[in-house]
């Protein structure tokens, strides 16, 4: 099975699985529970009476994908244009072009660029001067609330998510989390920056999220070169 393939069957697979979840919670909560297929909301699943909306995470790993946003959408949301922040963006989340070509050695001939650099039209960390990555990080936990908002809560412009829903594929067994819980993790928790990722670690040190380049795909349009999120459990 290719990755196209493997793609839709795991999406289909989620869909069948959110599916049984609603039947399920009617039985056992009561109310009218029913899928959000719309792929601009976080919501998955809504309670029509009482409005609680779910957002489910069907997953192999301890880890899933929890936002993929485009660096042009991100840097406008947050008014980031000609900021240091938007140069770090741009450096280490690569250079969409309309071309879809390699242009990193071009912006940058004065940087000892790595082949994997190069092929991945990015600059890695520790070619990125201190002040950018100071001001990135900076930006990253000063307004880590609106990025927990835009990456799990209600993306852009969707509506509030309640409680997220984590399912090991081939599980039985379902974790329920209140994202005021989460997000308390959250205000207390802090973004580092790594070589090639972001991670966000809570206050007593576990992982919680990470950001990186997506790097899959078609080079280098700007889906390769998104901002890509996970969320572990």
């Amino acid at each position: 099975m290719n990755a196209v393939d493997a793609g839709r069957k795991a999406k289909k697979d989620g869909h069948d699985f959110e599916h049984k979840l609603a039947a399920t919670f009617d039985k056992l909560f009561g109310g009218n529970h029913k899928v959000d297929g719309r792929p601009s909301t976080k919501v998955d699943i809504h309670e029509t009476n009482s409005g609680r909306k779910y957002s489910v995470k069907n997953v192999t790993k301890n880890h899933t994908q929890v936002a993929l946003l485009s660096a042009s959408k991100f840097i406008k949301h947050f008014k980031l244009k000609g900021t240091e922040s938007e140069a770090f963006i741009n450096m280490f989340f690569g250079y969409y072009n309309k071309e879809c070509e390699s242009i990193v050695e071009d912006k940058h001939p004065e940087l000892p660029l790595s082949d994997a650099e190069k092929r991945q039209n990015r600059v890695y960390s520790p070619n990125i001067s201190k002040e950018i990555k100071r001001a990135f990080v900076k930006f990253m936990n000063d307004n880590r609330q609106e990025i927990f908002n835009i990456i799990v809560r209600r993306g852009f412009d969707g509506d509030d998510v309640h409680t997220i829903i984590w399912h090991t594929k081939g599980e039985s067994m379902i974790r329920m989390i209140a994202l005021e819980n989460l997000e308390k993790e959250v205000q207390e928790g802090k973004w580092k920056l790594n070589k090639t990722t972001l991670e966000f670690r809570t206050n007593d040190g576990e992982k919680r999220f990470h950001l990186q380049m997506k790097g899959s795909g078609k080079k280098y349009n700007s889906g390769y070169h998104g901002l890509m999120f996970h969320i572990y459990k």
